[in-house]
């Protein structure tokens, strides 16, 4: 059985792979910004009352990040797999309207409150015999294949996420914890939109798939859910 936290999980990929890593027998940790309001997820804790266990985080806050960490050390002594799934796309970005306060928060969420709850995570995630960091991205993110405007903040944040993603691999390489960021495809959630291809089942199949198969070898790589190497 693995330990397992997961950020962003009232709804979309987050609640997902809740879902599906209950399924498959996980721990889990699941936080989200409003507990009250996430009554799917509720409902998930109330059937897996062992199993689950709901942690209220905005991952831009540092104190609730240290509250988030003392909870999971009052359950386990270590932490297998930590999903950075929280993240933000805002609607209506356009060259016209760029403000900073935008670009500001979406790098805060996105890219920089990720690498702060590792930091904090670090001695659970040492603690274990098989650790491994997964850093939600997006084909947004690639700078080589960008070839359109728009999602300036959700892109470069993401973007600004693989880079922070390659270097705690090479600064945690020796602790034996890998690190690796992996875009969930295109999927039909509030994000993605209706008219994506891939349902969060799929995708998170995938997702799963792959980060049961990682070795130190894929640390610091940027991969699709299917386990293809994704363009930097």
């Amino acid at each position: 059985m693995k330990n397992t936290l997961i950020t962003g999980t009232n709804r979309g990929l987050g609640f997902e792979l809740v879902r599906q890593c209950l399924a498959r027998g996980d721990r889990v940790f699941g936080t989200c910004r409003d507990v009250e309001a996430a009554t799917e997820l509720q409902e998930l804790a109330t059937n897996h009352p062992d199993q689950l266990t709901i942690i209220e985080l905005d991952v831009t806050d540092e104190q609730a990040i240290d509250r988030c960490v003392e909870i999971v050390q009052s359950h386990t002594t270590h932490v297998d797999l930590l999903f950075n799934n929280a993240g933000i796309s805002p609607d209506g970005e356009e060259w016209s309207n760029l403000s900073p306060e935008t670009l500001l928060h979406s790098f805060h969420v996105n890219a920089v409150a990720p690498v702060i709850l590792t930091n904090r995570l670090y001695p659970l995630l040492k603690a274990s015999q098989e650790s491994k960091v997964i850093n939600l991205s997006s084909g947004q993110a690639s700078v080589s294949k960008k070839g359109d405007g728009g999602k300036y903040s959700y892109g470069s944040s993401k973007t600004a996420l693989n880079m922070l993603s390659r270097t705690m691999a090479f600064g945690l390489r020796d602790d034996g914890i890998i690190v690796t960021a992996i875009t969930p495809g295109w999927t039909r959630t509030d994000m993605g939109g209706p008219n994506a291809p891939n349902s969060p089942e799929e995708s998170i199949q995938g997702v799963l798939k792959v980060v049961d198969n990682l070795t130190m070898e894929d640390t610091g790589e940027f991969l699709t859910w299917e386990g293809e190497h994704y363009p930097w």
